[in-house]
């Protein structure tokens, strides 16, 4: 046989071997594959279902791979007017509330947590009273704090104490502003829960702040000038000063915008980490009363605790923005300063406590964020109410809706994952021979220090233990007046969560 003929012959053989062996594995993998089981429960052919109809099998994926996944979902979900986006997240989550406003005005609890809870909701569903009252409920929440100038020509600063404006407004709304409080983490020691202060969040945007004068900010200020009107004009304020008052709340937030430090300083933690005592933070900014202004937003928590005097000067906090602090403290030590420290938390608080207050009061707020591009209108007032009470009476009403709904199996079956993974991890790492014994102790020490919160936690399940916490933390009693309770209700949530400063973490 030729040289050639024979390297030709081998050559074929070989590539009909490859080619065979490459049809074995291809038969092997295909039987494999239809050997392997297809999961057909209620639950797989659920999600199947919801998957095919989120696809639009029209476009070819290869030309627009978006359209192709989602252009279902997009032809069958619209985005609800009060919302600015609509997923699968937003959907569950809507689901959800259904239900829960569903137990609400159905369930017949007779136990103390419940009972209150449904009389939240009722008070808050009942528009009527709502109207009724008006805005008084709010003209009076602003003899609390020193008054509104804006809606008050008699209001002097002599009457004014800028220490007890700021820590009521942050016990009763949540909200810090000028200097917020945090109770946190130590985030390098998360044994122990600290007081911070920190920069305010602020209302303008950081565009409007850097570039006032720009067409953008200007638009953007008329806009909430016509605002302000109509909510001046629905709390009896003279509207002749409006245009005047948004110019020195704009100016008033540029100042602040120009003491805070930047966001990148901000992200960093060796910039922001400045513990310190009390009292070494009166001595390197005595302008303020430090010992005074923390005592007053934690006394009527901490006292509660131990009975002793609450924040002393040997108190360790973190000054999260030490620059600001020092520069806001100047600030305010001047009397001057007083009237537009007055003005700015009306305003702010004003905002934050429409929810309660008659329709036209959210129609005026929903119109300025609609015309800012956000939600074109206020929620359904079942969805405002129902969210209310899940996030005032969490506890309760998960308990209601995991006695309807939640399979009580799925809990121990999850459970029993996680201490499978936990087992066979721990045995992982004992094993190993790549770790040092130091850093091997550590991570075993991590390790079973870990706790599982699968769903909700056991104590749950009993309504009885829900009734116990609500008499044991002194949970406020519900009327028919929404606005009130939901004041008391904040102030309940900010109180148990400045009590944690003096409990151990597994307590917290």
């Amino acid at each position: 046989m030729k040289p050639v003929l024979r390297k030709l012959l081998i050559a074929i053989v070989l590539v009909l071997s490859i080619a065979t062996l490459g049809l074995i594995i291809l038969l092997f993998m295909e039987q494999k594959i239809q050997k392997d089981p297809v999961c057909r429960s209620a639950a797989c052919r659920v999600i199947g279902s919801a998957i095919r109809q989120s696809l639009d099998l029209r476009v070819d994926p290869c030309q627009d791979f978006y359209a192709y996944c989602c252009g279902g979902w997009l032809k069958t979900h619209e985005v609800p007017p009060d919302m600015k986006k609509f997923g699968i997240t937003e959907k569950l989550e809507n689901e959800v509330l259904l239900k829960i406003n569903g137990l609400l005005t159905s369930s017949n609890s007779s136990g103390i947590a419940w009972r209150n809870a449904v009389k939240f909701y009722n008070s808050c569903m009942n528009m009527t009273a709502i109207e009724k009252r008006g805005a008084a409920p709010l003209l009076t929440y602003f003899t609390r704090f020193g008054g509104w100038p804006l809606l008050n020509k008699q209001w002097q600063e002599k009457d004014f104490d800028w220490i007890t404006a700021l820590t009521v407004v942050q016990l009763t709304t949540g909200y810090g502003y000028v200097i917020p409080i945090i109770i946190g983490t130590d985030p390098k020691n998360t044994s122990r829960k600290l007081l911070q202060l920190d920069q305010p969040n602020l209302l303008f945007p950081e565009e409007i702040l850097r570039q006032p004068n720009s067409e953008s900010s200007k638009s953007h200020l008329q806009k909430f000038q016509k605002f302000l009107n109509k909510i001046a004009v629905l709390l009896g304020a003279d509207i002749s000063t409006i245009s005047e008052y948004v110019n020195s709340l704009l100016e008033f937030e540029i100042q602040l915008f120009e003491m805070m430090s930047p966001e990148e300083n901000m992200n960093n933690i060796s910039y922001w980490y400045n513990t310190m005592t009390v009292g070494d933070l009166q001595r390197k900014i005595p302008e303020v009363n430090w010992v005074r202004f923390l005592q007053e937003l934690t006394n009527s928590s901490l006292l509660l605790v131990d009975g002793e005097p609450t924040i002393q000067n040997e108190d360790i906090i973190i000054v999260r923005d030490l620059p600001y602090i020092q520069k806001i403290s100047k600030y305010l030590r001047n009397a001057s300063h007083i009237r537009h420290i007055a003005n700015y938390l009306g305003c702010r608080v004003a905002m934050s406590l429409m929810l309660h207050l008659p329709k036209n009061f959210s129609d005026a707020l929903y119109e300025y964020y609609g015309d800012l591009g956000y939600t074109f209108r206020s929620p359904e007032r079942w969805k405002t109410c129902t969210k209310r009470v899940s996030s005032f009476f969490n506890q309760v009403t998960v308990f209601a809706y995991v006695d309807k709904y939640f399979p009580k199996d799925v809990k121990n079956e999850v459970n029993k994952l996680v201490l499978d993974i936990s087992f066979q991890f721990e045995k992982i790492l004992l094993s190993n021979d790549w770790m040092d014994r130091i850093t091997k102790n550590a991570a075993l020490k991590k390790l079973r220090a870990m706790k599982a919160n699968i769903g909700y936690p056991d104590w749950i399940g009993d309504e009885n233990n829900i009734n116990d916490v609500y008499v044991k933390e002194n949970m406020p009693t519900m009327d028919d007046k929404v606005f009130e309770n939901d004041v008391k209700l904040v102030e309940h949530r900010v109180m148990q969560l400045i009590k944690t400063l003096r409990l151990k973490l597994e307590e917290a």
